[in-house]
């Protein structure tokens, strides 16, 4: 069922194009010669299913020879910053706000980021036409930001302008349905909004157990099909073969990769699980840029990673500890020679160093004690 909407700029919170600095931006730093800077989201406040204890969007050098972690600024005066996303270009950063505002919508805010100083500048912010959004992407040629909102269960486009501020007229898709787990399926569940190209837009729905592909190209979510996962796995994110196109989706409910062909079919379901009695909590799913070696976090009990080669089907090669809790999100250093995993409930970032061979970590890992990160992204231009 498709239902566009088209809002105008009442919705927006402030003026679009509008540029204001940050409240404030502790530690400035310049940053070490060659290292790389990492912006990390994070939950600032008590909700129900987490102790945010953050200031804001914290600003980190990595050091691409050893792994290192190092502070440079903190951009506050922004509420659960969980989620983030780079423009291709690399000169801006887009945050969402999870919080509820059933009247004006959640915000999005969009940052310049300020190469000299490793800080943000405010530019605007808009509404997400929903509530707890979680997920934000900016469309591969820059000219659009979609937007997950779980707690409400629709997704939002919202245009860039050429400067990287937010735009006017978004456009909203609204999920429907539920699924058979009524603790955690009740109502939709938008839980992620991944651009396959320039113009196609995925998006899975942890209530009910679908992932929907939208078409983009005139700025609108044209549905083109609907996904369907078994029925009570609660579908989380996914990630996309670079070379075959097969989709990979983890799910919170069940412990299972749903694999589905490029035509679309679901054609194998392969646990993360590694051990009896192991809670089923999945997290995150990256596959590296060869398309060999699957990586799947496991927030439940076990608080690890589980390692897939590629072939045929899915096998589990091994799986070890993120030396944390709750791995919310992992995610690869630009080289692919450092795996990096986010542990919200512990506060740290756990780097391990990754044998390209194996694919499992040379070694333990170094942890960098940082407050409930949820969310790592690469301040560089896209290649």
């Amino acid at each position: 069922m498709k239902k566009t909407i088209y809002f105008f700029c009442a919705l927006m919170l402030s003026a679009c194009g509008e540029k204001r600095e940050q409240q404030s931006n502790n530690n400035q730093q310049p940053i070490v010669e060659n290292a790389i800077p990492l912006a990390i989201g994070t939950y600032t406040r008590k909700e129900g299913h987490v102790d945010g204890k953050a200031e804001g969007i914290y600003i980190y050098s990595f050091n691409p020879a050893n792994g290192a972690l190092k502070h440079l600024s903190t951009t506050d005066n922004i509420i659960n910053p969980s989620y983030l996303n780079v423009h291709p270009n690399g000169q801006y950063i887009y945050a969402v706000s999870e919080v509820a505002d059933d009247e004006k919508g959640a915000p999005v805010y969009a940052y310049q980021f300020e190469a000299t100083t490793n800080t943000l500048a405010l530019m605007n912010e808009s509404s997400t036409l929903g509530n707890y959004p979680c997920y934000v992407e900016v469309s591969p040629e820059g000219k659009s930001l979609a937007v997950a909102n779980y707690g409400s269960g629709n997704i939002t486009l919202i245009p860039l302008n050429p400067n990287g501020s937010l735009g006017t007229k978004p456009a909203m898709d609204q999920h429907s349905g539920q699924g058979p787990n009524l603790a955690r399926q009740e109502a939709p569940h938008a839980h992620m909004a991944h651009y396959n190209g320039a113009h196609q837009l995925l998006s899975t729905d942890l209530g009910t157990d679908q992932i929907h592909i939208y078409n983009t190209e005139n700025q609108t979510l044209e549905t083109e099909k609907v996904l369907s996962l078994s029925a009570g796995a609660g579908p989380r994110h996914l990630a996309v073969h670079p070379k075959n196109q097969q989709l990979y989706v983890v799910d919170e409910l069940k412990g299972n990769i749903s694999t589905f062909s490029a035509q679309h079919e679901l054609t194998a379901e392969s646990s993360y699980l590694n051990n009896e009695g192991e809670e089923a909590a999945g997290g995150d799913i990256i596959i590296d840029q060869a398309g060999k070696y699957l990586y799947v976090s496991n927030r439940g009990n076990s608080n690890s990673i589980t390692v897939f080669e590629i072939s045929q089907e899915l096998k589990k090669v091994g799986h070890f500890s993120t030396l944390g809790k709750t791995p919310r999100a992992i995610t690869f250093s630009p080289d692919e020679k450092f795996l990096l995993a986010a542990n919200q409930d512990s506060g740290d970032i756990a780097v391990f160093e990754i044998n390209a061979e194996s694919g499992l970590p040379r070694s333990e890992g170094k942890v960098y004690k940082i407050p409930t990160p949820v969310c790592m992204k690469w301040v560089l231009p896209k290649k």
